[in-house]
């Protein structure tokens, strides 16, 4: 991925991240801390992980990948269905990758992406419905990959945007109909792409953003919450956006975040509580990058703070990752509006 495109941070925005997330530990679970108590957090360039899958993947500043955890339909891409509490190298010259909890994709520095994983509704791309447990070769000439559940999309550097597994997303919660299993060309004139649950967001090259899909709960942002078969404009002068399960998020050219769709434990960010909001609101100011999990959101602005809102776990992040990864729960806390989480966060190198 490149510029205006969803950045993974490094340092404490890595961790937020994890802390956001569960991860399933064995009955070994102190081997998750000591396993890895000689490796640092700078090590590793890109971070990736399964929100609820129990599963990790890393690009270390050599881009090689490396995965971890549970392996159900060989999510961890190392030919197996066996899971792994210790790190095991997939691919080499990765600088981009895209978990979704059962399948992935990698995006090589030569524009290549590989898949592998869950393959029931052909969201791998080879044509094929069965569990991949290797990476296979998809396309080439892409710049960016998104994916979510059982959709994948590509943008390739002609912009034009690619998609398969489930494409028909308005009644992906319903019914599956439409699953490709080799990728389709959908739209042109495509810089940017965020699939989400059963909606997608995209920016077109004079950043206009556009969604289509599911809608119940106001996440495309037109106002209504009526589903879309085809694209529907939202807004104009947009950088960046974030589709998650029943919201989402964008940064326009001055840096102003806004939020729209479900707002369940105040993940807009917003101390008035409504649990619908169909129509884009605006958030904060400043920000440079955001992250939209499925109960919580974190933003980091241009003054290097990170900020945090929804249902999180402890902010207390240095201390508390290193308890979870002793296999101890950390406890959430709801935050109805964006407070400083931590200060001096700076972009890595990479900006995808």
């Amino acid at each position: 991925m490149i510029n205006k495109l969803k950045i993974i941070m490094s340092g404490i925005l890595l961790t937020l991240l994890l802390c956001s997330c569960t991860i399933h530990s064995s009955n070994n679970s102190n081997n998750y801390y000591n396993e890895y108590a000689h490796m640092s957090i700078n090590d590793f360039q890109s971070f990736s992980i399964a929100g609820s899958s129990g599963h990790a993947l890393f690009i270390d500043n050599n881009n090689n990948l490396y995965s971890w955890g549970n392996n159900f339909h060989g999510r961890l891409g190392d030919g197996t269905t066996t899971h792994r509490n210790y790190l095991s190298q997939v691919m080499t010259n990765v600088v981009s990758v895209c978990s979704t909890g059962n399948h992935t994709l990698a995006l090589t520095s030569d524009g290549e992406v590989w898949a592998w994983g869950y393959n029931r509704f052909g969201q791998v791309g080879n044509g094929s419905t069965q569990a991949q447990l290797r990476p296979v070769h998809i396309m080439d000439d892409v710049r960016m990959i998104s994916a979510f559940n059982h959709t994948t999309m590509a943008i390739c550097v002609n912009n034009i945007l690619w998609g398969w597994g489930i494409i028909d997303l308005s009644q992906a919660e319903n019914v599956i109909v439409d699953d490709q299993h080799y990728p389709v060309a959908l739209m042109d004139n495509i810089s940017y792409v965020s699939v989400g649950s059963s909606h997608v967001a995209v920016i077109k090259t004079d950043n206009t953003l556009w969604t289509w899909g599911w809608n119940l709960y106001g996440q495309l942002g037109d106002g209504s919450t009526n589903e879309y078969f085809e694209p529907i404009y939202i807004m104009s002068d947009v950088i960046n956006v974030v589709a998650s399960s029943i919201n989402t998020m964008a940064i326009k050219s001055d840096n102003s975040l806004w939020g729209w769709g479900g707002n369940l434990n105040h993940h807009l960010g917003l101390e008035s509580y409504e649990e619908i909001i169909p129509y884009p609101v605006h958030v904060m100011d400043y920000v440079v990058a955001v992250l939209n999990s499925a109960n919580s959101a974190q933003a980091l602005t241009s003054d290097g703070v990170l900020w945090s809102w929804g249902r999180i776990f402890n902010p207390l992040l240095s201390y508390e990752f290193y308890r979870m990864l002793e296999g101890q729960r950390v406890q959430p806390i709801t935050l109805s509006y964006p407070i400083k989480t931590t200060t001096n966060i700076m972009l890595p190198n990479r900006v995808f």
